[in-house]
């Protein structure tokens, strides 16, 4: 344990330090040298933390993926809204009998709310699907919430209601959605 402990801890710190080479070059920003292994140590500690959280929910029985039973492709969604590193958005499509078809992150500095972060979830599968040209899909997220505005079952928040509007606008560019 202690050896995959370690080896955790060398991958984070090399894919950080690999990061905040690309950010100083494409972007021009830079951390101070002393800052690098602690901020990557410190996202992984962010990381393992809501690892545990995930596997308390998962064995409680809230963690099975079951495919659509009426579109081809299953997209999952999920946001993570990181207390120091801002907030990251996963997204992962499946084909009904669960082959993988693609998969995607971004992280983006901004703090969101949660309820934000994942209709900013939704958008972004959406926009997957759009780019891979799939035409039956459904969308599968652990915030109800969303699942109630985006179906006109719920009132929309303000700081949310033009994500909605769009999100339910992409959703009629699709033969079916669920």
């Amino acid at each position: 344990m202690e050896n995959d402990e370690q080896l955790g801890k060398f991958l984070v710190a090399l894919w950080f330090i690999w990061e905040q080479r690309n950010s100083q070059f494409w972007n021009k920003r830079k951390l101070e040298e002393g800052e690098i292994i602690p901020r990557a140590l410190g996202w992984l500690q962010e990381y393992l933390d809501m690892q545990e959280v995930g596997s308390e929910a998962n064995r409680q029985g809230g963690g099975k993926w079951r495919p659509s039973q009426s579109t081809d492709f299953t997209i999952s969604v999920d946001a993570g809204c990181l207390t120091k590193q801002g907030t990251g958005l996963g997204v992962v499509i499946r084909k009904k009998d669960g082959g993988f078809v693609a998969a995607g992150v971004r992280r983006t500095r901004r703090q969101w709310e949660a309820l934000e972060a994942e209709v900013m979830v939704v958008k972004f599968g959406l926009e997957m699907a759009h780019r891979l040209q799939l035409h039956s899909i459904a969308i599968q997220t652990d915030c109800q919430q969303v699942e109630r505005l985006i179906t006109g079952q719920a009132i929309s928040h303000v700081e949310v209601g033009q994500i909605t509007h769009e999100i339910k606008e992409m959703g009629r560019t699709f033969q079916q959605i669920e």
